[in-house]
């Protein structure tokens, strides 16, 4: 893995395979749809998500999940999409889109995707969902190629759907080490806006309106924060307007089948997606079975459960409950959990580690506390506000489209396409909590969409400055998140006079105090051929892992015996281990101080970190000095 790194930098394979994928969405675009540019690009993007994630999942399923198998997957679609548009053309009718009207707001949403890329690159990995299970995940797959090595009783970490988190294992194949793991969803926030964009179009919006209305979407600043990170809310939410995209359209028989297909890959995105597929599924049906197109939604239905119903029918077998972990209870229905869905939106913080503050009231009054927040402390996960003053001023103009909804035959609105769109607008609100920006990502892209149209309604001139005047609020959103995007650490600038060595420590998991320093201080201790092992007392297992894998991580089964634990170091050569204070391993640590010696506890007090001595590992090569404590 050195030799890679030493050749290829910190971007890896990425310079070949970015241009692959573009090329990739670009052609499977225009092959299913020859005819239509915004269902060229919204729907080559989504085969092209569906691709990897499908080359991903069936590597993964035999086991040969590599880079080197990555690499000629990709290639070998690549060579075959080639062979297949011999001597076709085909265009994207961007001269008309990329006008000087759009342009101001066009340059902001760059620089935004710009800002995220260098905070991708030069911060280390830091939120807490990303180190909690995100990125664990990701790691047992490449270390395992494939799922064998995924613990089945890691709650979330192997429950969870993942859609998304396979994504980013193609990424991390693509990658020498973790420095720029972090862009895991930018890809899908470009999607995000492709499928605002096309939204936009199917409500009647002029081309450069609806690139506005996609680029607004970036400019969103809990969207602008999310995006140099690996948790799965903006990957979510792009697979749902790709999905709603599909549903609004006409039902063609191929549009059906993309249709599907975003669906699924909503569904598997996160655990929260089931409502919204579930009533958007409903639509799409109704419109296939009304188009008189029985077999394509048929078949629109089958791709929808083969992308999307894997972790919930695993769970269910498992666990008797899809949803598992969470103990979820709806008037007669109880699904039986460990987690409460309360305890799990008790959650967010802000750059102090403190409880950031939430929204009280009835639902209603929550929404309104939420939407019209415009100067909550910007944070990874803010609990009030963070859609911005762009989103609100849209916000009127949205709901009198939908009021005011105009069939025409010109145009590609089909009888119910209002009823598609307060569908998809529902679809995007339904979230454990719709009060909390991070959870219905969605609902400001349709809002921005839904109101594109009116832009043409306004003269030339006023509506040249209107869009000049958006663009300068767009940047205001940015300048305000900014802060949220650093999680406390040094201002952007000074990472570039700081070596690799020094980003690794600038900046710590958000109220954690120092603990990735003394975990980079514990991984040395371990050799290639030792291991590093955690239960589920760890707070962030991610930290267990070195940047580039040398050594492998183990997680320690919940249903191993005191007894056992000592057999089972020996069996995985385990030489550093993380143990929760409740659990067998710490347990046995405590009860053998001469063979785990306690180097630092967590900052909760839940759970410590020992090194292992074995007899091999007795003398003063075993215990750290002093100086390393």
């Amino acid at each position: 893995m050195s030799s890679l790194q030493g050749i290829l930098g910190a971007w890896g394979l990425l310079p070949f395979a970015a241009p692959a994928m573009v090329y990739i969405a670009v052609r499977l675009g225009s092959l299913v749809f020859p005819d239509d540019a915004a269902h060229r690009a919204v729907g080559g993007a989504v085969l092209a998500m569906a691709l990897v994630v499908a080359i991903v999942g069936l590597l993964g399923a035999v086991h040969v999940l590599t880079t080197p198998a990555l690499v000629l997957a990709l290639l070998g679609a690549v060579v075959a999409l080639a062979m297949l548009h011999r001597g076709r053309r085909f265009a994207f009718p961007y001269r008309e889109a990329m006008g000087k009207e759009v342009l101001p707001l066009l340059i902001v949403a760059c620089g935004a995707l710009f800002a995220v890329t260098l905070a991708a690159r030069w911060l280390p990995v830091w939120p807490w969902d990303s180190m909690g299970y995100h990125l664990p995940y990701v790691n047992f797959v490449v270390m395992g190629r494939g799922f064998g090595d995924v613990p089945s009783d890691a709650n979330f970490i192997s429950t969870y759907p993942h859609v998304v988190e396979l994504f980013m294992v193609a990424l991390r194949l693509l990658l020498p080490d973790d420095r720029l793991i972090d862009l895991g969803q930018v890809p899908f926030g470009i999607l995000g806006a492709i499928a605002t964009s096309g939204i936009a179009r199917l409500c009647n919006a002029e081309r450069q309106h609806a690139l506005a209305a996609g680029c607004a979407w970036l400019l969103v600043p809990v969207v602008f924060l999310q995006l140099p990170t690996n948790y799965v809310d903006i990957g979510s939410a792009a697979l749902l307007l790709c999905a709603i995209y599909f549903v609004l359209a006409p039902p063609s028989p191929r549009s059906l089948c993309v249709a599907g297909i975003a669906l699924g890959l909503y569904l598997g995105s996160k655990p929260g997606a089931p409502l919204g597929t579930l009533l958007l599924t409903a639509v799409l049906v109704a419109r296939g079975l009304h188009a008189k197109r029985p077999g394509a939604t048929m078949l629109a239905v089958a791709l929808l459960a083969s992308f999307g119903v894997h972790s919930y029918l695993g769970n269910l077998l498992r666990h008797g409950n899809p949803l598992w972990p969470v103990d979820l209870r709806a008037g007669p229905l109880h699904l039986a959990g460990i987690v409460r869905v309360d305890e799990l939106l008790a959650g967010g913080v802000t750059s102090d580690g403190s409880h950031a503050p939430r929204t009280h009231g009835p639902l209603p009054l929550r929404l309104l506390q939420s939407w019209t927040a415009l100067g909550s402390e910007p944070a990874l996960d803010l609990r009030i506000g963070g859609y911005g003053p762009l989103f609100l001023l849209a916000l009127p103009f949205a709901t009198a489209t939908l009021l005011a909804w105009k069939v025409s035959p010109e145009t590609k609105a089909a009888p119910w396409s209002r009823l598609a769109a307060c569908v998809g607008v529902t679809a995007t609100l339904l979230a454990p909590d719709p009060a909390v920006a991070r959870f219905v990502l969605a609902f400001p892209a349709m809002v921005l969409a839904l109101a594109a149209p009116y832009l043409a309604r306004i003269p030339a001139r006023p509506r040249i400055v209107a869009l000049g005047a958006g663009a300068v609020l767009g940047g205001y959103q940015l300048v305000y998140a900014w802060p949220g995007l650093l999680g406390g650490g040094p201002p952007l600038r000074a990472y570039a006079s700081m070596s690799d060595a020094e980003r690794a420590g600038a900046v710590d998991a958000v109220g954690v105090d120092g603990t990735s320093k003394k975990f980079r201080e514990m991984r040395k201790l371990v050799a290639d051929d030792e291991t590093f092992a955690f239960d589920r007392g760890a707070d962030f297992p991610y930290l267990c892992w070195e940047p580039d894998l040398r050594y492998p991580v183990v997680r320690i089964p919940n249903a191993l015996p005191r007894e056992g634990v000592e057999a089972f170091f020996e069996r995985a050569k385990v030489r550093v281990f993380v143990a929760g204070d409740d659990t067998a391993a710490g347990e046995w640590a405590r009860a053998h101080p001469e063979q785990a010696v306690r180097l630092f506890s967590s900052k909760w007090g839940t759970s410590a970190v020992y090194e292992r001595r074995s007899p091999a590992h007795s003398g003063p090569q075993g215990r750290l000095l002093p100086n390393q404590r």
